[in-house]
């Protein structure tokens, strides 16, 4: 009789974490792009034309190149698992807060201020959440798992699209935002289960440089 066969724990706790970290990825994408589409919408439905959506992604684009570096020195130094989850937390509170703002504030104003805070965790939550991607792979190429999560992100873009134009359409813009806030809420719970595993550099699936060069072979074939 054939002895029975013990799979090590990581080789199965990694695929389920694996799934997770795709989950999150879809319900944050939901998230984050609808915010912003809405944010674009209110601001032109409110009468404040194009300029003020120029300012609001002038005020995006600032906030997180800005916070770039910082979400990157924030990867190294903290638990991943557990700085994407405050981040998504703080989206949802962002969001939300930006619901309850609109009920009695100006909307130009809100969603300008919102946009820096939305903007400073959004950038920190995606780069937590991509450097988790060797430590979860689960023995897959880390080349197909990479273009996995960011297919998963895509396909979220479009259900925001989507969902987005029908809030848009059927609620009024505090209640939007606050049900666009759930989504990150859920990402948050997704993130909970997951056990990421610091990759080796050296280990399967990652290359390590081994020159400061670039190796070009200028032979023909």
């Amino acid at each position: 009789m054939p002895n029975p066969v013990f799979w090590p724990k990581r080789a199965i706790r990694r695929p389920r974490s694996f799934t997770c970290l795709l989950a999150s990825t879809l319900s944050a994408a939901v998230g984050r792009n609808g915010y912003y589409i809405a944010s674009a919408w209110i601001l032109v439905e409110e009468g404040h034309g194009s300029a003020a959506v120029a300012v609001f992604l002038v005020i995006v684009s600032a906030t997180e190149l800005v916070a770039s570096p910082v979400a990157g020195i924030a990867a190294d130094c903290f638990d991943r698992r557990r700085l994407n989850i405050v981040s998504d937390l703080a989206r949802f509170a962002a969001a939300l807060g930006t619901a309850a703002a609109l009920l009695y504030l100006d909307v130009f104003l809100t969603i300008c201020v919102s946009a820096i805070l939305f903007s400073l965790c959004d950038r920190v939550a995606l780069t937590a959440s991509q450097s988790m991607i060797p430590g979860v792979a689960a023995h897959r190429s880390l080349a197909a798992a990479n273009s996995l999560v960011f297919f998963i992100m895509q396909f979220g873009n479009l259900g925001a699209a989507l969902l987005s134009g029908i809030l848009l359409h059927e609620c009024p813009p505090a209640l939007t935002f606050a049900i666009l806030s759930g989504f990150f809420f859920i990402s948050a719970c997704f993130m909970v289960p997951m056990r990421p595993e610091r990759a080796s550099v050296s280990g399967k699936g990652v290359t390590a440089a081994t020159a400061t060069a670039p190796d070009v072979d200028c032979r023909f074939r």
